[in-house]
């Protein structure tokens, strides 16, 4: 009797996203992209939030406003680009839209499949772990 070890990796997952069911294989190369974009999404908002009030004062509100939108425009760009990578070309776009082209939404769905893709192999790791305890209590 043969034993099906693919039974046992549970690494595909459904998303629902912009009213669009999406099939992704959370794997190693997934999980690198997906924290990448999140983090490089983080330094942005971090640009954003570490902006003190005497540099602001320092700036016109043109240049403030350029300041802050330009990192918008900037975590939107990165976004759309890891959605047309992992779902498909003009996804990114079409999402953007969708979600009244609202970065931040965007930011939000990205960070989500980030921990869910976590969540993967902490679990992963947490069933070969009971499965060497067990195996040591025989």
């Amino acid at each position: 009797m043969a034993i099906n070890l693919d039974e046992h990796i549970q690494n595909r997952k459904s998303f629902i996203i912009a009213d669009k069911t999406y099939s992704l294989v959370m794997n190693d190369t997934f999980s690198k992209h997906v924290a990448t974009v999140d983090l490089s999404i983080s330094k942005l908002q971090k640009e954003i939030d570490d902006v003190d009030k005497e540099t602001a004062d320092d700036m016109s509100l043109e240049e403030q406003q350029a300041f802050i939108f330009g990192k918008f425009d900037e975590a939107a760009k990165i976004a759309c680009d890891f959605f047309d990578e992992v779902l498909s070309d003009g996804e990114g776009q079409r999402i953007y839209h969708y979600y009244g082209e609202d970065s931040q939404a965007l930011a939000y769905i990205i960070g989500q499949l980030n921990e869910e893709s976590s969540n993967i192999v902490k679990n992963n790791r947490q069933q070969r772990r009971q499965k060497y305890t067990s195996n040591k209590r025989r």
